[in-house]
């Protein structure tokens, strides 16, 4: 208590920002129902409530999958369970407050009793709206978790600097290690740098392999439990979302690996901000720990954007953002003015701030998005199909809602589905043999993302789309609807009566016919 009673304004600042774009999502966007600004993070509930009640890894609960991006947050989630369903609802936005509030007590413990410096609330407050936290809260995935446990990482290992011979600080480490590279798979890169510049500069070579090889402990037997379902070692999200599982030769790994760096360089500024300014801190700081800090970071973010992803709602890149503006807080500190001081610090905090000016906003829009498009898609099928054979892309909310058997056309919640996208086969003709294998039949899908398939054919005919406004998070703003001939004028009556009579009224619905 008396660490939150330090940075009580910064919490109240936090919670009252955070409950008032949850009242404005609730009053002006969602008619009153809760609902999270990303369908993944529904993925996730449906992971837990199945991995609780049947201790299986599935989305449907009916075919093995891991689809989640952060094992450790899906098993945190799942022990949560046993509360009832309301309530259990709100777990990962309730867990995103918490891990926030204890981020920034790890954060003001490092400024101050690490780097001896005073921050101060309103920087405080600056510094959680540009990593941005509101948007975190409403993404409701595990990326708050994420930042604590590298914080946590990084405070022992800054204090292991201090302290070279604690035994009782390495051992934390080795603790803490597997757990932060369980919550995301890419934090490895973070893990393996810290692991670097302990070997290089402290010459502790038996630590640092230590605690590098410690952080597979968890991966290692998530994925021997995984295997043992029938999947393969790494989720399915990886899989499907990076160059894991490709079929590549050397050349071509080299060169799939320079375009994601390049592509994501581009469509990351602030992160190439970061890294210049990072890149000055090393050769212009004489502060030891932070010329550590800032080659940690470099490298590491160097890695992030070679092999995994930026951006989508802040989120993968939310802990470099964090990271990269402690890095140059503590600089500025260390070489402007005393005089100066304050007014530089405000204007960078202000500066890096003025791309998420209006993230909370944004958040509220994305929770209108879902709730017009994914929870729609839910309770339509709750109502009219919620044990029916389903195809579609969006997985999340439809199977958290429901009871349905699904086949997942973006492969993270089948797995045969990923294996032919991986291995470049999933096309027309390995499609229809899947739909009619699963017996599918409703199709829900964003056409766009699948221009090599035609859903229309002997079996499936189109009933008609809904088409949402102002997109900001759905993968698509269109979505449509197929159903197989033999039910074809039942479904279309259901389709018809729901987006005639319940749709929210700024869904554009179109009916085929």
């Amino acid at each position: 208590m008396d660490q939150i009673k330090k940075i009580q304004i910064p919490v109240y600042t936090l919670l009252i920002l955070t409950f008032a774009t949850l009242v404005y999502s609730l009053k002006v966007y969602t008619n009153g129902f809760f609902t999270y600004a990303l369908d993944d993070t529904y993925i996730h509930l449906s992971m837990a409530k199945n991995l609780a009640t049947k201790f299986i890894l599935s989305v449907d609960g009916y075919h093995y999958a891991n689809a989640s991006s952060s094992p450790l947050y899906t098993i945190i989630l799942a022990f949560f369970y046993v509360l009832p369903d309301k309530l259990f609802y709100y777990i990962p936005f309730l867990l995103n407050i918490l891990s926030q509030i204890l981020i920034l007590i790890v954060v003001k413990k490092i400024i101050e009793e690490i780097f001896l410096y005073k921050i101060h609330h309103l920087q405080m407050i600056l510094l959680f709206l540009l990593t941005p936290f509101i948007p975190l809260s409403f993404g409701g995935m595990e990326h708050s978790l994420q930042i604590l446990l590298i914080l946590l990482l990084l405070y022992n290992f800054l204090l292991l600097l201090e302290d070279t011979k604690n035994q009782k600080i390495k051992i934390t480490m080795v603790i803490l290690a597997p757990f932060v590279a369980f919550v995301r798979y890419e934090n490895f890169a973070l893990i393996f740098m810290i692991s670097f510049v302990i070997a290089l500069f402290n010459k502790d070579y038996i630590f640092s392999i230590i605690l590098f090889i410690s952080s597979f402990f968890f991966v290692f037997l998530f994925g021997l439990w995984s295997l043992h379902f029938g999947l393969v070692f790494f989720p399915s999200s990886i899989m499907a979302k990076s160059i894991v599982g490709d079929q590549l030769k050397l050349i071509s790994l080299i060169s799939k690996v320079f375009y994601n760096l390049t592509e994501n360089l581009k469509l990351s500024i602030h992160i190439d901000v970061l890294i210049i300014i990072n890149l000055l801190i090393l050769l212009k700081s004489k502060n030891n720990r932070l010329f550590y800090l800032s080659l940690i970071f470099i490298l590491t973010s160097l890695i992030h954007v070679s092999f995994a992803r930026i951006g989508y709602f802040y989120r993968y890149d939310a802990y470099l953002v964090l990271l990269g503006i402690i890095n140059i807080y503590i600089f500025l500190n260390d070489v402007t003015p005393k005089k100066w001081q304050k007014a530089i610090i405000y204007s960078v905090l202000i500066i890096f701030h003025i791309p998420h000016l209006f993230s909370p906003i944004i958040s509220a829009l994305a929770t209108k998005n879902i709730y017009e498009q994914q929870i729609q898609m839910a309770q339509f099928l709750k109502k009219y199909k919620n044990h029916a054979n389903i195809a579609a892309n969006d997985i999340g909310a439809i199977t958290y809602f429901t009871e349905i058997k699904l086949l997942d056309l973006a492969g993270l919640g089948n797995y045969e589905v990923l294996k032919l996208i991986k291995i470049g086969n999933f096309n027309n003709e390995t499609a229809q043999k899947l739909l009619l294998d699963y017996n599918v039949e409703l199709i829900i899908v964003y056409e766009d993302w699948f221009k090599n398939i035609s859903f229309e054919n002997d079996y499936y005919k189109k009933m008609g789309e809904w088409k949402i406004k102002k997109n900001v998070v759905c993968g698509g703003d269109t979505v449509s609807f197929y159903s197989r001939k033999d039910v074809f004028n039942l479904n279309l009556e259901l389709f018809k009566h729901y987006s005639e009579k319940e749709l929210p009224k700024d869904v554009v619905y179109k009916i085929i016919e």
